[in-house]
Protein backbone atom coordinates (compact mmCIF):
# COMPACT_ATOMS: atom_id res chain seq x y z
CA UNK A 1 0.00 0.00 0.00
CA UNK A 2 1.13 3.45 -0.74
CA UNK A 3 0.47 6.95 0.65
CA UNK A 4 -1.04 9.17 -2.27
CA UNK A 5 0.63 12.09 -2.57
CA UNK A 6 -0.95 15.05 -0.43
CA UNK A 7 -4.23 12.66 0.67
CA UNK A 8 -4.09 12.37 4.53
CA UNK A 9 -2.62 9.20 5.97
CA UNK A 10 -5.34 7.03 6.49
CA UNK A 11 -6.29 6.74 3.51
CA UNK A 12 -4.49 4.45 1.77
CA UNK A 13 -3.58 4.13 -2.17
CA UNK A 14 -3.79 0.00 -3.33
CA UNK A 15 -3.95 -0.85 -6.92
CA UNK A 16 -4.71 3.03 -7.80
CA UNK A 17 -7.75 3.76 -5.52
CA UNK A 18 -7.75 4.51 -2.47
CA UNK A 19 -9.15 2.63 0.61
CA UNK A 20 -12.38 6.25 0.74
CA UNK A 21 -12.49 5.67 -3.30
CA UNK A 22 -12.87 1.82 -2.87
CA UNK A 23 -15.87 2.42 -0.30
CA UNK A 24 -17.52 4.84 -2.36
CA UNK A 25 -17.58 2.42 -4.92
CA UNK A 26 -18.65 -0.52 -2.68
CA UNK A 27 -21.84 1.36 -1.47
CA UNK A 28 -23.01 2.58 -4.73
CA UNK A 29 -22.90 -1.14 -5.93
CA UNK A 30 -24.19 -2.33 -3.00
CA UNK A 31 -27.61 -1.04 -3.62
CA UNK A 32 -29.35 -3.85 -5.81
CA UNK A 33 -31.55 -1.16 -7.94
CA UNK A 34 -27.89 0.36 -8.44
CA UNK A 35 -26.09 -2.58 -9.74
CA UNK A 36 -29.08 -3.28 -11.74
CA UNK A 37 -28.89 -0.09 -13.30
CA UNK A 38 -25.13 -0.30 -13.54
CA UNK A 39 -25.26 -3.43 -15.11
CA UNK A 40 -27.57 -2.58 -17.54
CA UNK A 41 -25.48 0.33 -18.36
CA UNK A 42 -22.26 -1.42 -18.86
CA UNK A 43 -23.55 -4.54 -20.99
CA UNK A 44 -24.45 -1.81 -23.56
CA UNK A 45 -21.16 -0.85 -25.89
CA UNK A 46 -22.91 2.40 -26.99
CA UNK A 47 -24.10 3.49 -23.70
CA UNK A 48 -27.53 3.89 -23.05
CA UNK A 49 -29.71 6.92 -22.42
CA UNK A 50 -31.69 7.83 -19.21
CA UNK A 51 -35.45 6.80 -20.73
CA UNK A 52 -34.21 3.18 -21.72
CA UNK A 53 -33.38 2.40 -17.89
CA UNK A 54 -36.91 3.94 -17.19
CA UNK A 55 -38.49 1.38 -19.31
CA UNK A 56 -36.18 -1.25 -17.70
CA UNK A 57 -36.86 -0.54 -13.92
CA UNK A 58 -40.10 0.26 -12.19
CA UNK A 59 -39.04 3.66 -10.76
CA UNK A 60 -39.52 6.98 -10.86
CA UNK A 61 -37.01 8.96 -13.25
CA UNK A 62 -36.55 10.88 -10.57
CA UNK A 63 -34.96 7.99 -8.04
CA UNK A 64 -33.48 6.42 -11.16
CA UNK A 65 -31.46 10.19 -11.37
CA UNK A 66 -30.97 9.54 -8.06
CA UNK A 67 -29.12 6.47 -8.57
CA UNK A 68 -27.11 7.45 -11.64
CA UNK A 69 -25.69 10.43 -9.60
CA UNK A 70 -24.44 7.73 -6.48
CA UNK A 71 -22.45 6.01 -9.67
CA UNK A 72 -21.17 8.95 -11.25
CA UNK A 73 -19.73 9.88 -7.94
CA UNK A 74 -18.37 6.84 -7.17
CA UNK A 75 -16.52 7.16 -10.91
CA UNK A 76 -18.53 4.06 -12.42
CA UNK A 77 -20.60 5.87 -14.88
CA UNK A 78 -19.83 9.12 -17.50
CA UNK A 79 -22.45 11.24 -18.99
CA UNK A 80 -23.11 13.07 -21.96
CA UNK A 81 -25.78 15.45 -23.45
CA UNK A 82 -27.11 15.08 -27.27
CA UNK A 83 -29.84 17.46 -27.44
CA UNK A 84 -32.56 16.29 -24.81
CA UNK A 85 -31.29 13.42 -23.84
CA UNK A 86 -28.59 12.46 -21.59
CA UNK A 87 -26.33 9.07 -22.28
CA UNK A 88 -24.54 7.03 -19.88
CA UNK A 89 -21.76 5.14 -20.21
CA UNK A 90 -19.85 2.65 -17.85
CA UNK A 91 -15.82 3.47 -17.27
CA UNK A 92 -14.74 -0.08 -17.58
CA UNK A 93 -10.92 1.13 -16.01
CA UNK A 94 -12.85 1.94 -12.68
CA UNK A 95 -14.04 -1.19 -12.11
CA UNK A 96 -10.62 -2.78 -13.06
CA UNK A 97 -9.05 -0.43 -10.66
CA UNK A 98 -11.71 -1.60 -8.15
CA UNK A 99 -11.55 -5.12 -8.96
CA UNK A 100 -7.80 -5.21 -8.64
CA UNK A 101 -8.21 -3.12 -5.21
CA UNK A 102 -10.20 -5.89 -4.00
CA UNK A 103 -8.17 -8.97 -5.28
CA UNK A 104 -5.37 -7.19 -2.87
CA UNK A 105 -7.80 -6.99 0.53
CA UNK A 106 -5.99 -9.21 2.83
CA UNK A 107 -3.16 -10.15 0.94
CA UNK A 108 -0.81 -7.25 2.35
CA UNK A 109 0.92 -8.00 5.69
CA UNK A 110 0.69 -5.17 8.38
CA UNK A 111 3.05 -5.54 11.39
CA UNK A 112 1.91 -4.96 14.55
CA UNK A 113 3.98 -4.91 17.87
CA UNK A 114 4.42 -7.53 20.01
CA UNK A 115 2.31 -7.91 23.29
CA UNK A 116 4.04 -6.88 26.43
CA UNK A 117 3.83 -9.35 28.70
CA UNK A 118 1.96 -7.50 31.78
Amino acid sequence: MLHRKGAPKHLMVMAGISDAEAALIGKALGDPTRLSIYSHIANRSKGLFCGELGDCHAFSMATISHHLRVLAQAGLISSRRSGQYIFYRAIPARMAQYRSYLAKVGKTTVRTKPKRDA
